[in-house]
């Protein structure tokens, strides 16, 4: 009775695997396959290779069931990459258009000019930031107020971590500031 099942979860596998064409969704996945004149071999395929003809019917339905390899059927073959991909070639969909991911980080699609102005921005808040962080760390451990001779930067710093609006402490003058937080 047990080889009656198994002969039927067999041939539900075999007409599985003849209707289409099955691919790696999970990193990797081992496949049995019976080769040329019955060889058997196991072989490592990973995410987005195309399941060999000749694999194993019952290791298909565990890999199905184990949600490591699925049919092919319009969905992308990675569905976690970073890019678009023709879900039958794997193929970046970018490329294919002529675009490029830049190395940057910048997004395949801006145009050069948007690609620039993104990089510059970025830069430019880099370069803002380390600004403050140095402001910062002239400003007193205890919390107390800075020395009359500090820069407006780490004045503006501490009107900031006193709960003054960063944009408005910048615009003000360091006498400004000094007479907002003694009222405060």
């Amino acid at each position: 009775m047990a080889d009656d099942t198994t002969n039927e979860t067999r041939e539900d596998a075999t007409a599985e695997s003849a209707a289409g064409r099955y691919q790696v969704i999970g990193e990797c996945a081992h496949v049995n396959v019976v080769g040329i004149g019955g060889v058997h071999s196991v072989q490592l395929i990973y995410k987005g290779a195309f399941v060999p003809e000749g694999i194993d019917p019952e290791r298909l339905k565990h890999l199905i069931r184990s949600e490591l390899v699925a049919k092919v059927d319009g969905e992308p073959i990675a569905p976690n990459a970073a890019i678009d991909q023709d879900p039958n070639t794997g193929a970046s969909l970018s490329a294919a258009k002529g675009e490029t991911v830049g190395g940057d980080g910048t997004h395949p699609t801006l145009s050069d000019e948007q690609r620039e102005a993104q990089r510059k921005a970025a830069e430019d808040n880099t370069a803002v930031e380390q600004k403050r962080a140095a402001a910062r760390s002239k400003l007193p451990a205890d919390g107390s107020a800075p020395d009359g001779r500090a820069s407006h930067e780490v004045w503006v710093e501490y009107a900031v971590s006193k709960g003054l609006d960063r944009s408005e402490a910048e615009k003000a003058s360091k006498e400004d500031l000094k007479q907002a937080l003694a009222q405060k």
